[in-house]
This record gives structure tokens, C-alpha cells and sequence, in this order.
């Protein structure tokens, strides 16, 4: 049977289920899961600390100021960015981005060539992605290359593969222990 009152106060109340007709209302339940709120555009606040033994997921964009990763024992912190699309297809990759100075770079794995790289966006603090105005590229062999020039104190090997330098003929053979062109 139904019963209506206009108000409850107790010391303690003790139910097995509370439905409630409020839609900001949750269930709690003793085990399995918890689920808040009943559409997308819900909010929910914590105020203090959350600790989880499992996995945390979401389905859409975590925002946060700071990410701190604290391992306890070895390897150490890990950020480990993996895509499950089947075939492929997706990159995975890290975005950096200033929405003051609307630009922004990414580095990360170009799924189609097999490498990692570092793009540039100049016009957008949030459009930066791989395989687009890549500034630095390395494949699986360990091949470096780059769409601008490539500064360093010095290079270290007989210089046998190296190619493409200013002001040196291609026909020129290059060995040696130390190159030095200004």
C-alpha cells in the first residue's frame, strides 16, 4: 500500500530501496554499480579526495589543471595511449596547445606510416595533428627526418649516410669522425 506523508525526520532510517521522484535523485546499492544522475548533462561534485582499486573510464573528455602519475614500484609511472579500433586507422597521440597564442603541437604514433612524430598547427591551439605539417619524423629503423633544418653541436659516426648538406656537392664522399660545415 501507498502512504503519503508531508515530512520525515528520524534518527535513522533503515530501507532496502528508495526511489525517489526527484530526477537529481541516485541509488546506491551495496554492491555492483552506482549510478548517478540520469542524463548526460548531469553533473555530479566530490568534494575531497577519490581513491579507486579498479579502473576510472569515461566516454568523453576528462578536464582537470594537473596530472600527477605516483608509482610505488617499478617500472615507474606510465602513460600508455592505445587505440582498440579494429584495422587500425587512429592515431594515438599527445596534444599541446595554447589557446592564447592559437597554436599548438602533437607527438605521437602515425598509425598509417609506423612513426612517431611532432606536427605543428600555427593557427589553432587545438589543431595540431599527425601526418599534417610534421616538423620531426622517425621510422621504425631509427631514420630521422625533418621539414626544417636539423641543429646540433656535433655528430657522432664516419658521416657515410648523412646527405643532403648545405653547400656540400651529392657526389661529394663524406668520412671521418668529425664533420664540421658552417
Amino acid at each position: 500500500s501507498n502512504v503519503t506523508f508531508g515530512g520525515i525526520t528520524a534518527t535513522s532510517l533503515n530501507v532496502t530501496h528508495v526511489t525517489s521522484s526527484f530526477i537529481t535523485s541516485s541509488t546506491i546499492q551495496t554492491e555492483g554499480s552506482n549510478i548517478f544522475g540520469d542524463a548526460i548533462s548531469d553533473t555530479q561534485v566530490f568534494n575531497g579526495h577519490i581513491t579507486a582499486s579498479g579502473h576510472i573510464s569515461a566516454s568523453g573528455t576528462i578536464l582537470g589543471d594537473k596530472l600527477h602519475l605516483k608509482a610505488l614500484d617499478s617500472p615507474g609511472p606510465i602513460i600508455q595511449l592505445q587505440t582498440d579500433r579494429t584495422g587500425g586507422g587512429a592515431d594515438s597521440f599527445i596534444r599541446f596547445g595554447d589557446s592564447s597564442e592559437n597554436y599548438s603541437y602533437a607527438l605521437g604514433i602515425d598509425d598509417s606510416s609506423n612513426t612517431f612524430r611532432i606536427a605543428y598547427n600555427g593557427s589553432s591551439f587545438d589543431g595540431a595533428v599527425l601526418g599534417t605539417n610534421d616538423r620531426l619524423v622517425i621510422d621504425t629503423a631509427g631514420n630521422i627526418s625533418s621539414s626544417a633544418t636539423i641543429k646540433a653541436n656535433a655528430f657522432v659516426g664516419n658521416g657515410s649516410g648523412l646527405t643532403n648538406i648545405g653547400g656540400i656537392p651529392s657526389s661529394t664522399t663524406i668520412s671521418g669522425l668529425s664533420l664540421i660545415h658552417i
